[in-house]
């Protein structure tokens, strides 16, 4: 009213203009996150780690205890954000990486991740092996070396998925569901678009279908195993899942497990099981001695 103009250029403050005097508060800048993940069906409290990207600027990652419902949701606030974000990434220890891109208004944005955007199970850790962004033979072993164990539900580490405090069939399901699917990046800083899906690829000339890939590589994201060497899984009782003893973790192994546990098997796991074994059989991999010790991966 007295002609005095403000303006300091900040979308994330609010500006009061008062006989001549300019007084700037910043404003929270904020995302809340929905979020589900797929294969919860205890309440829980487990630590996500969020990861915002400013592309060409900082990145702010966070390993926040969360509360999680007996559905598998929660809602997560970040504050204190770049006002010029580009990504939010989001992993829980039990999940493959989602990644959502960020657009503010009014300094806040809300990402959903529920429903088919959820976060996907079956991506295990322990305190010898690392979440590595991929469901395959490697997080099989672990359940199977781990299996009927108790195990503390809330723990971001250990194969229960599903809260319940067993590592048993619930766990084995959200293997099989997500079975060769990979973690999307961290960020994607050369394009604001959103990350594509994992697709599934078949050998040229077959009905063989051999995995999943990204359209996009993911930077760190090695490619599914079908197998793998006992003596290469660093677990105190890897070679549980090595059901015919001989010394390799693979499709056949994990029909032994499900034969000796009475455990169902979804009938797109089936076809995945039997893709893996017909690429192993063509390969030769039954032999693995002098080479191929890291196990075989689908080409």
């Amino acid at each position: 009213a007295d002609g005095t103009f403000c303006d300091d250029a900040d979308p994330c403050t609010t500006t009061t203009c008062q006989i001549g005097t300019c007084t700037f508060s910043s404003a929270a800048v904020e995302v809340t996150a929905n979020l589900e993940i797929d294969a919860v069906g205890s309440a829980v409290t487990r630590d996500i780690t969020f990861v915002v990207t400013t592309c060409g600027g900082s990145v702010d990652s966070r390993t926040l205890p969360v509360s999680i419902d007996a559905a598998g949701l929660a809602t997560v606030v970040l504050s204190d954000l770049d006002p010029g974000a580009d990504w939010l990434s989001i992993v829980e220890g039990h999940t493959l990486r989602r990644l959502s891109a960020l657009s503010f208004t009014a300094c806040t944005d809300t990402v959903d991740r529920t429903g088919a955007d959820a976060l996907l199970s079956g991506d295990f850790q322990s305190g010898t092996i690392l979440q590595d962004g991929v469901v395959d033979i490697t997080d099989f072993s672990q359940l199977a070396a781990s299996w009927n164990l108790p195990i503390d539900p809330d723990l971001s580490t250990g194969t229960d998925a599903t809260g319940d405090g067993v590592q048993g069939l619930a766990d084995f399901v959200s293997i099989q569901i997500n079975f060769f699917k990979f973690s999307e990046p961290e960020n994607t800083c050369l394009s604001r678009t959103t990350p594509p899906t994992d697709t599934w690829i078949r050998i040229a000339n077959t009905s063989d279908a051999i995995g999943v890939v990204s359209t996009r590589p993911v930077t760190g994201v090695r490619a599914p195993l079908v197998s793998i060497a006992v003596a290469n899984l660093p677990l105190a009782n890897a070679a549980r899942a090595d059901l015919n003893g001989d010394g390799i973790v693979d499709a056949r192994d994990i029909r032994a497990f499900a034969r000796r546990h009475r455990l169902p098997l979804l009938p797109e796991f089936e076809l995945k099981l039997s893709s893996m074994t017909a690429r192993l059989e063509r390969l030769g991999a039954r032999d693995f001695t002098g080479r191929g010790r890291n196990g075989i991966r689908p080409r």
